[in-house]
């Protein structure tokens, strides 16, 4: 069954991806790995918690859903007939199954060391079919309502979430994925089936499978598989967001929680740029790269902070540059809060003017790339560089090549990010006095 699908191969790195596009839209990649004992199956929708806005699949006006309704629908379509449980069923297979929400997507993923085409049917068949009912519903809120008081009560997830608070007014990514006591109290059985109609179409979907199987045999499943179900046509989905420019909301806020210890962020926003994929992917990259020169272990600016006793090994710094948003966030538990916030502004304030030495720009890019090169041992990295390519229609090997290409004179489509009106500060502070 191989003249069916195309091959996408990198003599580089010896790796060789065959893909194919199903009748029902599905784009199917499949990426056997000689000599893993491992499988790694994805099954992913390009839908996550920007997407609360959109015209459903039979409809003709935008309905706006309740926040965090893409992460309900997850924990519904584990939720098989009979009161069963998808993951359960896995275990009987001797696989590990799990999911997770994003921003931009939901995923369903399975690994194993055997059974895999019977786990391939699994994860197909119970995100195909999910048989959740308005009283399952109503159950799940207070299941939910418990994990979101469990983030809420986590200061790092609470430092987070107010650093996109701080840095967007109306774009979606303020919300909390899994959104909000009230929101998940809004949500109904109709507007839960309205997503999934509209968001688990076929033609709105990824299935990858990464490790230890037979191409012909696992196409075969999944081909017979799909050509057994039916789906109405698809056509893309309108959606509504609300992009931003770099001006942040509002400059500084703060919370108090149970912390013994303050914790703070710096938070510098991307603002939109109506750029391609891979115009995208080069300044994540850029962004990446700068923040582990001045900010990594290693640098310089990291070293004086530790030597004044600015910060502990409790550091970080994340940063992304996506469609939709962008941020680079620095935190760190520190009693030097305060002179923690102002030397990390000056210092993203000195980017836009300093000439990074290039020097230090090789080495970064190096050091990316042997990230890179070592995570090429894992399953998880090519199932997530796959789909992640594919529903930008990029080969996978395209955003691997984005990086090698980097030239030092890139780094202006980035040092512009770092203004004054794009930084916002936020912190938790502990409850009570300090003194």
């Amino acid at each position: 069954m191989k003249n069916m699908l195309k091959k996408i191969a990198s003599k580089k790195y010896k790796e060789t991806i065959f893909s194919t596009t199903l009748p029902n839209g599905l784009r199917v990649y499949l990426m056997p790995k000689a000599g893993f004992a491992k499988t790694y199956g994805l099954f992913v929708t390009n839908y996550g918690s920007l997407d609360n806005e959109f015209i459903p699949l039979d409809g003709q006006e935008f309905k706006k859903v309740p926040a965090g309704i893409a992460h309900f629908l997850e924990h519904k379509v584990f939720e098989l007939e009979g009161d069963k449980d998808a993951s359960n069923l896995f275990a009987q297979l001797g696989a590990d199954a799990n999911a997770y929400t994003s921003f931009t997507e939901t995923a369903y993923l399975f690994s194993t060391t055997s059974n895999v085409l019977e786990a391939t049917k699994l994860l197909l068949d119970f995100v195909q079919n999910p048989h959740f009912t308005e009283e399952s519903v109503e159950a799940e809120v207070g299941i939910i309502e418990q994990e979101l008081k469990m983030y809420m009560d986590q200061p790092g997830s609470a430092l987070m979430q107010g650093g996109l608070q701080m840095m967007y007014k109306e774009n979606t990514i303020r919300n909390d994925i899994g959104g909000t006591l009230q929101s998940i109290k809004e949500i109904t059985y109709q507007d839960l089936l309205t997503c999934y109609q509209t968001f688990y179409h076929p033609g709105n979907m990824i299935f990858v499978l990464v490790g230890n199987f037979d191409v012909d045999a696992a196409l075969k499943t999944i081909s017979e598989n799909q050509a057994g179900k039916t789906f109405p046509p698809f056509k893309p989905i309108k959606r509504r967001y609300y992009l931003e420019n770099n001006q942040v909301y509002q400059p500084f806020g703060e919370k108090q929680m149970a912390v013994i210890i303050p914790r703070t962020s710096v938070n510098l926003k991307i603002g939109y740029e109506n750029l391609n994929a891979l115009e995208i992917i080069k300044r994540d990259f850029l962004l990446q790269l700068v923040g582990d020169i001045y900010f990594s272990r290693g640098s310089d600016f990291y070293q004086q902070l530790k030597k004044d006793g600015i910060i502990n090994n409790s550091f970080s710094f994340t940063s992304a540059v996506h469609e939709l948003f962008g941020f680079l966030t620095l935190s760190c538990d520190t009693l030097q809060y305060e002179e923690f916030n102002k030397r990390i502004k000056e210092k993203l304030l000195q980017i836009r003017t300093t000439q990074i030495p290039k020097e230090d720009f090789e080495r970064m890019k190096k050091v990316q790339l042997a990230r890179m090169i070592r995570l090429m041992n894992s399953l998880e990295f090519w199932a997530n560089i796959i789909h992640e390519a594919g529903f930008k229609d990029l080969s996978p090997f395209a955003i691997i090549q984005a990086l090698e290409e980097l030239q030092y004179e890139d780094l202006h489509l980035i040092q512009g990010f770092f203004v004054e009106k794009a930084i916002a500060v936020y912190q938790i502070m502990p409850q009570g006095d300090l003194t």
